[in-house]
Formats: C-alpha cells, structure tokens, sequence
C-alpha cells in the first residue's frame, strides 16, 4: 500500500500584530518523494469549530492562513493511498 508523507508541515508562521496563524505543508509520496497534486487536505479546530479544507497544487503544497490560536487536526486524503491523521 502507497503511504502519503508530510513534509514541512511544522512551518508555523505568526503575525504579531493580527494573532493569526499560517500552516503550510507538503504532501509527498513515500516511495520517491514527488509531490501529490490533488491530496484532500481537510484542518479541524478542536473546538469544533467550522472546519477548512483545500487540496495540494502542482508541488504537493498546501496552505492555511488566518488560523486562530487553538488546537488543530489534519486530515489528507488521496486516492490509491492511505489517508494520514
């Protein structure tokens, strides 16, 4: 089975004036490290509040922007691999 591979999602970006966030990622085959074009990639607060989602571009990349400061669960999905919580 194919498994997906989370690069730089860790890179959190923080404006100190606004107290919003950025999360920005890649999505990567394990086997040869391309980038999934098309990966779902779905951001849920824990508080339950409304979730985002958005899929990778032509590299794998994804980005969220004006997040508030919380807790969070990534969720990407991409067909013929296995989806990574």
């Amino acid at each position: 089975m194919k498994y997906l591979l989370l690069s730089n999602l860790l890179f959190l970006s923080c404006s100190s004036f606004a107290q919003t966030f950025s999360l920005s990622g890649t999505v990567l085959d394990s086997a040869d490290q391309t980038g999934l074009t098309g990966a779902y990639i779905v951001l849920s607060p824990v508080s339950g509040e409304k979730q985002q989602a958005t899929v990778t571009n032509a590299e794998g990349s994804f980005i969220f922007e004006k997040l508030l400061p919380g807790g969070y669960q990534l969720a990407i999905t991409f067909l013929g691999y296995k989806s990574l919580e």
